[in-house]
């Protein structure tokens, strides 16, 4: 079993993934290290799924008490044409903190312009 630091720093990010026409959240701890006590704060209420689910009230975003080392989380949003069809908003300010194992508190701001989506095309199924 691995034994981690109780000084050593996880870093986390939360990123947006446009995969095939689809939107999403990727919640990532991309070092060898657990982070712990993640919470991601939108400055912009995000509403998805076709207009159904508030995406950036859901748990995983409030909860998450642990991210093992080199996890991602994908979180869909929905798909891209009718987001932007909906005005969902494009310019996003996240807030993102989270612990280390010895307790330490990290945080960072990450900024998003999902605009950058609206007009790329993607091939849908091919069979």
């Amino acid at each position: 079993m691995a034994k981690y630091s109780s000084t050593a720093q996880p870093e986390v990010i939360v990123d947006v993934l446009f995969e095939k026409g689809l939107l999403y959240f990727v919640i990532i701890n991309y070092t060898d290290e657990v982070a712990r006590n993640v919470r991601v704060k939108f400055d912009k209420k995000i509403v998805g799924v076709q207009g159904r689910v508030i995406i950036s009230d859901l748990n995983i975003f409030d909860a998450l008490d642990f991210l093992a080392p080199r996890k991602e989380i994908r979180v869909f949003i929905d798909v891209a044409q009718g987001y932007f069809a909906r005005k969902g908003p494009e310019k996003l300010k996240l807030s993102v903190e989270w612990r280390n194992e010895g307790r330490k508190r990290f945080s960072r701001t990450i900024y998003h312009n999902l605009s950058i989506y609206k007009d790329m095309g993607y091939l849908g199924n091919i069979e």
